[in-house]
């Protein structure tokens, strides 16, 4: 064994021999009793100090050593069994992630919709919607800007023949950064988003900051209902090109900054299934490709945006994706409520385990047994006092050291 040594931050506790049975005492001091006792005599606000003193003058509870043993022993079987439940508990968020990616992916593939298709719902195809767009785009004084095909494309993904594959552009009237006015801290009647506030599938409105009225004029820096907002830059590649739909404003007048993209679609009843496709693992490692890393921050161009390609389903497949999606993500996040109340609980009783150790409601006490098999046994209290005394002997029974002289010199 080599030798260690302590630190002035810790102390070390050496316990009477025979007072204590194996893990008995750690058991204790790691349990709320003792830590309710240390809170309170450890001074301090923000760097809070255990004296020696403090520490000596703590109330412990002192069953007998048979006692003893049977409380850490059960104890120990009952916490292994929680912190095996926590364990499991910890991989619901993962196994949830997983589920979520793998619906988005049969969501933007067509697998989710198979069956339905099958059923003959898929009466119409994408063609109708293609013309309805490019009528749409006409009346808006523009031929359509892409020519590139991207059926011909060898690394997209097969798809149902009544989808199209189809660049993002292809579908949007516009798409453009906000206002480039440095915003306040202080409350003014002129909110504007912040780019954090945009998040896969939601937009928090009330993460906002503030402008002036003079830096308010430009109409075209306010969002709308159905307008889809992307984060432009992020120190994580995994916010990048976040999308979400503005949801309904209730009469809000709200901004949105340069660090913020924002979109319109031709046809508002995309604007669905279009935020999950970029959402969709499979399709974000075209975005993931285009980004570009600079100062420490990943950006998205607006090229590579309206350049990503979306798998386009006919309308009434779209309504039903979407429907299916919010239908398996609701239930998603169910399970991971309860879950998250279940880790709740677990912490709880992990330490509801260790309070009833040690106000002896834990296994039945010394004494209980004692008098139901009719024996006698050794108090605490009799313990306690035979160590000591025991300790006491042993300590007067060893030699006392001779203090060593040293002899002083004689200055002449």
């Amino acid at each position: 064994m080599y030798p260690f040594s302590i630190f002035v931050g810790l102390a070390l506790l050496r316990p009477l021999k025979n007072l204590f049975a194996s893990k008995f005492l750690e058991t204790l001091l790691n349990s709320p009793l003792m830590q309710r006792q240390f809170d309170q005599l450890s001074p301090g606000s923000t760097r809070r100090t255990l004296a020696l003193n403090g520490l000596k003058s703590a109330q412990i509870p002192v069953p007998p050593l048979t006692e003893q043993e049977r409380i850490v022993n059960r104890a120990e079987s009952l916490l292994a069994r929680t912190e095996d439940i926590t364990s499991h508990l910890s991989r619901v968020p993962v196994i949830l992630k997983r589920f979520r990616q793998a619906v988005l992916t049969a969501a933007c593939s067509g697998k989710l919709t198979a069956e339905w298709r099958e059923a003959g719902h898929a009466a119409e195809d994408v063609r109708s919607l293609l013309e309805h767009i490019l009528r749409i785009r006409q009346l808006h004084g523009s031929a359509r800007t892409r020519s590139r095909s991207y059926q011909l494309r060898s690394d997209l993904p097969d798809i149902p023949s009544t989808w199209v594959w189809i660049p993002f552009g292809d579908l949007i009237a516009s798409l453009r950064s906000g206002s480039t006015e440095p915003p306040l801290n202080e409350e003014t009647p002129y909110p504007i988003l912040r780019s954090s506030s945009v998040r896969p599938g939601v937009v928090h409105l009330n993460d906002v900051r503030y402008l002036t009225d003079r830096q308010s004029q430009n109409a075209d820096n306010f969002i709308a209902r159905n307008d889809m907002l992307f984060t432009r830059l992020s120190g994580s590649i995994e916010f990048v090109a976040n999308c979400a739909v503005v949801p309904e404003l209730n009469g809000k007048q709200i901004q949105y900054p340069d660090r913020l993209f924002c979109g319109r679609l031709l046809e508002p009843q995309c604007v669905s299934f279009c935020e999950l496709c970029f959402a969709c693992p499979s399709l974000r490692d075209f975005l993931t490709i285009e980004s570009k890393s600079s100062a420490g921050h990943q950006r998205i161009s607006m090229s590579a945006i309206t350049d990503m390609p979306i798998p386009l389903p006919p309308l009434a497949e779209q309504r039903e994706i979407v429907r299916v999606v919010d239908s398996l993500f609701t239930l998603a996040d169910v399970i991971e409520e309860h879950a998250s109340t279940a880790t709740s609980l677990s912490d709880k009783l992990t330490q509801s385990i260790l309070a009833k150790a040690f106000r002896g409601e834990l296994v039945p006490t010394e004494a209980e047994l004692a008098r139901r098999e009719g024996r006698e046994y050794e108090p605490a209290s009799k313990l306690l006092e035979r160590v000591r005394k025991e300790h006491e002997s042993n300590a007067s029974s060893k030699p006392e050291r001779k203090r060593r002289r040293t002899k002083s010199k004689v200055t002449a």
